[in-house]
């Protein structure tokens, strides 16, 4: 007979994290773990609180990847990014008895702020550009 702890899936969604990217910008990621206990006498010795710790350990290692990516690289990897985490969270669960079928990262949404940052950089470059004109033109006199 099959024991129903062992043989069916457990599914963790951890809500919104915010991380943050390479360049800076804060980012929340919506993710899904799914993992099945295939050792309960580890998933019960080994860790105290098996759902808290699949959870914890996988926030840590998305916002680990994600701190080594731009924020276009995260709109454009995603798969890269579920990939990287399944094999690091699978590699680590293991010690739990616990075996990490999938990771699925479902939702990245930038900050709030973000359009009005981009709008701030897009006025510094013009302002940058409008300087560079300006000496290219008239020396480095002053145009205002």
């Amino acid at each position: 007979m099959l024991d129903p702890c062992l043989h069916s899936c457990q599914v963790i969604d951890f809500g919104k994290q915010s991380v943050i990217t390479k360049d800076t910008v804060q980012i929340d990621i919506d993710a899904l773990v799914y993992f099945r206990i295939t050792d309960a006498r580890a998933a019960v010795y080994r860790v105290q609180n098996l759902p808290d710790a699949v959870e914890f350990l996988t926030q840590a290692t998305l916002r680990d990847i994600v701190a080594q990516m731009t924020l276009d690289d995260t709109f454009s990897s995603r798969e890269q990014i579920n990939a990287i985490l399944l094999s690091k969270v699978q590699r680590d669960a293991e010690r739990w008895g616990v075996t990490i079928t999938r990771v699925e990262v479902f939702s990245i949404t930038p900050d709030s702020a973000l359009p009005s940052m981009y709008t701030r950089d897009c006025h510094n470059y013009e302002l940058i550009s409008f300087r560079r004109l300006c000496t290219h033109c008239y020396g480095e006199a002053d145009p205002g």
